[in-house]
């Protein structure tokens, strides 16, 4: 059977994943391995960590120094899989019984596929109330998946590419990455890793890359509780996020699905448009009046608008006045 890491990131979360590890190693297998990336806590985590691998070889701890990102803790762990599937987990969020089962048996049955998602349920973090609809049902995304079926192996569908990809582009990314597992040898041939540049959006962009020619499975079977609350990441409106924003949609223009589709081009020119807008004036909020002018001339070059004018002209205002 095809082994499996699982790669756990930890920031300050080692009594938390004291809890939670042991269900996780009940479901491995032999020759699985849990790989723990732990980003530079500043507690007890590691010591926890360290005397939990004691107990079981398959955990590996990576103790990293602080970077204040998921996306380098995740690619430290990527980095030191030794599988030939990975999965990643965050440290608030669990697995739920039967995954790595579901898993194997596409393992097993579809060779061919380099990535494998399913369905996952949403767990308010307030509450801890979990949902009893699944969450792409409750994202309206679940029929879609569904209708870009183009075979079936058991409890796994194999999906179109290209219409995931669509799905991601124009509704968000239907693909949790708690709730999937990569074929590593493919991540690393084509040097796809998480964009430590990005504070929001870092799955969705590290999927659209994932999916360039890739062969997909999906299962409607929930294997993954995502905790979420209303103040979520994409909820986020400082700069750093908005920035985020702008590069993961911007990079949607030299995708290889997209890059035939004019009509699509022409949706996404006009969303960077208002997510650089919207950049800009928090940048005036913050009183960087000099690099929301950059950012306004740099859009207006990209693409000429009466929009992009506008913009230029305030945040020249705003750098003159000195005030916002």
């Amino acid at each position: 059977m095809s082994n499996l890491s699982v790669v756990v990131t930890c920031y300050n979360q080692g009594g938390l994943l004291k809890d939670s590890i042991p269900d996780i190693l009940y479901q491995l297998d032999d020759d699985d391995e849990l790989i723990i990336s732990d980003d530079g806590s500043s507690d007890d985590s590691v010591d926890i960590l360290k005397q939990l691998s004691r107990s079981d070889v398959r955990i590996r701890i990576i103790a990293g120094s602080p970077s204040k990102s998921v996306s380098v803790a995740r690619n430290r762990g990527l980095d030191a899989s030794q599988s030939t599937w990975v999965s990643f987990l965050d440290g608030d969020d669990t697995f739920l019984p039967g995954r790595r089962r579901l898993f194997g048996e596409a393992f097993k049955a579809i060779p061919a596929a380099s990535i494998l998602f399913t369905d996952y349920l949403f767990e308010d973090v307030t509450t801890g109330e979990r949902s009893t609809e699944s969450a792409l049902g409750i994202r309206g995304m679940l029929s879609d998946i569904l209708a870009a079926t183009e075979g079936t192996n058991g409890r796994w569908h194999i999906v179109n590419a290209s219409a995931l990809g669509s799905i991601t582009a124009n509704s968000g990314c239907p693909i949790n990455v708690i709730a999937s597992a990569f074929k590593r040898e493919t991540l690393q041939d084509h040097g796809i890793a998480f964009d430590r540049r990005l504070v929001v959006a870092e799955d969705a962009d590290f999927m659209m890359r994932a999916l360039a020619g890739a062969t997909v499975a999906f299962s409607p079977c929930p294997t993954a509780v995502y905790r979420r609350s209303g103040t979520g990441l994409d909820s986020r409106r400082d700069t750093a996020a908005l920035y985020s924003r702008i590069l993961y949609t911007t990079s949607l223009l030299r995708h290889p699905l997209f890059q035939s589709e004019a009509g699509f081009q022409r949706a996404v020119w006009t969303r960077i448009a208002a997510l650089e807008a919207d950049a800009a004036y928090h940048l005036r909020k913050e009183r960087l009046y000099k690099d929301s002018l950059t950012l306004a001339l740099r859009s207006l070059c990209a693409k000429p608008s009466f929009f992009g004018i506008l913009e230029v002209l305030k945040s020249s205002a705003f750098l003159i006045v000195g005030r916002p």
